[in-house]
């Protein structure tokens, strides 16, 4: 299920650039509606060993600046929440209808809008660009080493994620891998989430999966640290061919 909120400022709205724990912290407090959900989403997850939250999300869009390490945002702005859980998006849904704003840091930001759409391509090839940055790491003995598109490990990387990520949401192995053919060479992104340095990738693919992969990938993210922000793409065009 796809939520695309779009929200008003009586102010600008002025974030730090690595706003994206921000956002997701906003967005857990819409899922609060459902309590019981809420706790289950914060403190446990799904999967037993890593625990998957199962939703991701896009920066905001809209007309800004950036000025001394923040991005300030003025006027309309929007932003999308994708996930495979009902629960959740029946929760943020409820809230939004309750509440009719949410509140980034300071500053109290109207709802105008909620668009709902449960319609996640279930294709077997397809061109897509990311909306927000994938991020692909392994640690050893304490040490984080983030890895690019362009090497060979990383599609083995998310295939291994994939794999993980399906199996605690639905109990069973996914019925493919998938396949991600670079169309062009990545960007390299640098952020922080909580004062932690984190490499993540934009970039445009052409992906081969099973189309329940391919549905299941757009709704919940590729790589890691989806529910913080990473990991979203959108679909560019591709052959639309189902299994």
């Amino acid at each position: 299920m796809q939520l695309i909120i779009h929200l008003k400022s009586q102010n600008k709205l002025s974030l730090p650039v690595d706003y994206g724990y921000r956002l997701s912290a906003a967005i857990y407090h819409l899922a609060s509606s459902d309590a019981e959900y809420s706790r289950f989403l914060h403190d446990e997850g799904y999967g037993e060993q890593e625990h998957f939250k199962l939703f991701v999300f896009s920066p905001l869009k809209g007309k800004y600046i950036i000025k001394d390490k923040q991005i300030i945002f003025d006027g309309d702005m929007s932003f999308e929440i994708r996930s495979i859980s009902k629960r959740f998006c029946d929760a943020v849904k409820t809230s939004l209808l309750k509440n009719g704003s949410i509140r980034l840091m300071d500053t109290e930001l109207d709802i105008v809008m909620t668009e709902v759409y449960d319609n996640a391509p279930a294709v077997s090839s397809v061109d897509i660009r990311t909306a927000s940055p994938i991020i692909v790491s392994s640690t050893d003995n304490k040490h984080t080493t983030f890895v690019s598109p362009e090497d060979d490990a990383w599609l083995e990387m998310i295939n291994l994620t994939l794999y993980r990520k399906f199996t605690a949401a639905y109990g069973q192995e996914p019925p493919s891998i998938v396949r991600l053919s670079l169309l062009k060479p990545p960007k390299k992104v640098v952020s922080r989430i909580k004062g932690n340095w984190v490499t993540a990738y934009h970039g445009s693919f052409h992906l081969e999966a099973a189309p329940m992969v391919t549905a299941f990938l757009f709704e919940t993210g590729l790589g890691s640290k989806n529910s913080q922000g990473f990991g979203m793409f959108n679909i560019t065009g591709g052959d639309h061919n189902d299994l």
